[in-house]
């Protein structure tokens, strides 16, 4: 729906906000759409946002490359014996999987990597491991969940005004002492937000320094410099992972290629056409894994030690580079806590010696 924002008589212009969208815009336009057999969005609880092509497949009752990927996560997770064999799994479905912050699936072909992770935290790399760890139909029953939640946004809703009767009963009940005023939490203004981040901040260093016993720069020194080399250990493990991948990069393609490409070669066997370059692709795949000399199962095996290897090896290296970031930040607001200590050391001493005086 479009309208020029300015009364062209009155010179007024339109002031958008939450209260006149809902009561104004978008009840004209939930109007406008039923008169001329549109679809209008009900009002519920917040959904999460999909793209136009996504949703436009999900009201025809069509699958999307989203719901597909879930459902073959689910498959694999609830298939796998480890975070290794999970990635195992999802190569021989024909994904390409991205490791990093957070783990990025795509089917081969596509341009881009889908990052499932970002609705669904089950399908982080931590909901994943403690969802193979645990059991499956339990997170997904709810009795417990796969990783801490967050609170999830609810957008505002405005109180609703009593008319008529109700209007005049929530009045009378307020006379007789029924019901109170509403209370009102007291707002927070931007400083005392930043004052209340930093307060959380400080309280989260202090633990850190409680639980590696850290009471001094010597201490602090050495913590320092053992984390460096645990860190340095770490890195250069996953570097030998990494060479080792390399070198068997063929054979782990080839892999994935036979377990991926075997409903096309079933296709091809039974007549179906333009299963030529799949067919091809599978044949190529599986001379390459009779020419290594390495039994399949084996190989298997193998490949799924490495990824599980390297899976374990990113996440504590992630926790040593998060350790040595919080040295670095108490290290540098040590000096800036000291000072405050002084001035408010000094302003205490000044506001006794002043009651002293008035004595």
């Amino acid at each position: 729906m479009l309208f020029n924002s300015v009364n062209a008589d009155t010179g007024e212009k339109y002031h958008s906000n939450a209260q006149s969208y809902y009561r104004q815009i978008r009840a004209i336009s939930d109007r406008l759409c039923r008169e001329h057999g549109l679809s209008v969005i009900v009002r519920g609880e917040p959904s999460k946002a999909v793209s136009y092509v996504e949703w436009l497949r999900q009201s025809r009752g069509q699958a999307t490359f989203r719901s597909l990927l879930e459902a073959d996560l689910r498959e694999a997770i609830q298939d796998a014996n480890d975070l290794g064999h999970f990635f195992l799994l999802m190569e021989h479905k024909g994904y390409e999987i991205k490791h990093g912050a957070r783990l990025g699936f795509r089917l081969r072909g596509q341009d881009r990597f889908m990052i499932p992770g970002r609705k669904n935290p089950l399908f982080t790399e931590d909901g994943i491991r403690i969802t193979i760890q645990g059991n499956l139909s339990a997170i997904e029953a709810g009795r417990r969940p796969a990783v801490l939640p967050r609170t999830a946004y609810r957008p505002y809703t405005p109180h609703p005004k009593y008319k008529g009767f109700l209007a005049l009963y929530v009045h009378y009940l307020y006379l007789l002492g029924k019901i109170g005023q509403r209370q009102y939490p007291p707002r927070m203004t931007a400083r005392l937000r930043q004052e209340a981040m930093k307060a959380e901040r400080y309280r989260e260093q202090f633990s850190f320094l409680r639980e590696n016993n850290i009471t001094g720069p010597d201490d602090m020194t050495a913590f320092l410099a053992r984390t460096e080399e645990t860190l340095a250990s770490l890195t250069k493990q996953r570097t030998i992972c990494n060479v080792w991948k390399k070198r068997r990069k063929r054979l782990y393609l080839a892999l994935a290629d036979t377990e991926a490409l075997a409903p096309a070669r079933k296709l091809y066997e039974d007549g179906l056409s333009g299963m030529e370059a799949e067919f091809a692709q599978y044949l190529e795949a599986v001379s390459t894994l009779e020419q290594c000399g390495i039994p399949r199962e084996q190989l298997i095996s193998e490949k799924a030690q490495v990824y599980q290897q390297l899976a374990e090896l990113n996440r504590q290296i992630r926790q040593e580079r998060k350790k040595l970031a919080l040295c670095r930040e108490i290290l540098d607001r040590i000096p800036q806590i000291e000072t405050e200590l002084q001035k408010t050391e000094a302003r205490e001493k000044e506001v006794r010696s002043d009651e002293y005086r008035r004595r």
